[in-house]
């Protein structure tokens, strides 16, 4: 009886203890995983679908995991209660499996973001940059587990990589505004907006564009389906960043089957050694790729100081485009 008072006051002492553990987890906690939640609910509300978009999902799923399983473990620390251990335990291996899933997802995602193929090792310029802000992301919560191993009692790690999260999810928001969704190029509407800031900018130097269509891409649709006709698409996107995404140039997809090039060309010669890169990579691609259809590419080009207006380089490219294309079906 004597002992009654004691040991009430000692459980009140540890539940005490265990919610104010909980309480401190979730006043740290409850913030980005609302904040993930939202973004999880805005990304599945979208109609684009892949591998990448995937990839972010559970990245954002397993990060809000972390947290409550560090919420739940913060509670429980430190109880003195008959079987807590075992719960602790159990929390313990979901943390190191919530680690290791979060670890290995985002090296995924940023394969699949970049379009790392491991048996081609050159990366254009677009992805190095890309490449470089994914890397910068992960950098916060590299610094929140540092000042967790010296300050203990500061849980920045799983916060700052919802904060990381963040800062991919509204880099992807913006560059859908200027990317192309099949191809990862530039789009019609970036392409405006570029070739106007490149005519206001150049004084004296000179520079040129290059139009490329798909021959029968047409025929490739009809016979194959559009999923192959969207690949065909996609593997002349790529035969373009491999061969001319390392230079000074500026990829786009102008629209349906064609591309548009804009590159620091000096002349005219440099302008065909472009072109016949890109006719040699096609032609290595279709004998190494396996593909049920063979890729042609027809293309054009102009330079700025064969013309006077932006309007008129657009026109003298794709005329000369045409008249490739003609001259294929002529034979």
């Amino acid at each position: 009886r004597n002992g009654a008072p004691f040991l009430r006051n000692g459980c009140a002492v540890l539940a005490e203890y265990a919610t104010m553990g909980m309480l401190t987890h979730v006043s740290v906690n409850i913030f980005p995983i609302v904040m993930l939640l939202i973004i999880y609910g805005n990304n599945q509300k979208k109609a684009t679908k892949g591998r990448d978009k995937q990839e972010f999902n559970m990245l954002v799923l397993a990060t809000m995991g972390l947290m409550i399983v560090d919420t739940l473990s913060g509670g429980a620390e430190g109880i003195g209660w008959k079987g807590v251990d075992i719960w602790l335990w159990i929390f313990y291996v979901i943390h190191a499996m919530l680690v290791v899933g979060v670890a290995w997802t985002w090296f995924v995602y940023v394969c699949d973001r970049l379009k790392i193929r491991f048996c081609r090792q050159e990366m254009s310029g677009e992805q190095k940059r890309e490449g470089y802000y994914l890397l910068g992301c992960g950098i916060p919560p590299l610094i929140g587990v540092v000042i967790h191993h010296f300050w203990s009692d500061w849980w920045l790690g799983v916060p700052l990589l919802s904060l990381s999260i963040l800062f991919i999810y509204l880099n992807t928001q913006n560059r859908q505004i200027t990317t192309d969704v099949l191809t990862g190029l530039s789009n019609r509407r970036e392409f405006d907006q570029y070739i106007v800031k490149k005519t206001e900018q150049t004084r004296g130097n000179n520079w040129g564009m290059l139009m490329l269509d798909v021959d029968d891409f047409k025929m490739i649709n009809d016979t194959l389906g559009h999923v192959v006709g969207d690949e065909a698409l996609w593997e002349t996107a790529d035969i373009l960043r491999r061969i001319l995404g390392s230079e000074k140039t500026f990829l786009a997809r102008y629209g349906g089957d064609e591309f548009a090039v804009i590159g620091d060309w000096n002349d005219e010669q440099e302008a065909g050694t472009a072109i016949a890169k890109i006719h040699e990579e096609v032609s290595r691609f279709n004998e190494e790729a396996g593909k049920k259809y063979q890729l042609s590419l027809s293309i054009g080009y102009a330079m700025w100081t064969e013309v006077q207006t932006l309007e008129q380089i657009v026109e003298m490219a794709d005329e000369r485009m045409y008249e490739v294309k003609m001259r294929k079906k002529a034979k």
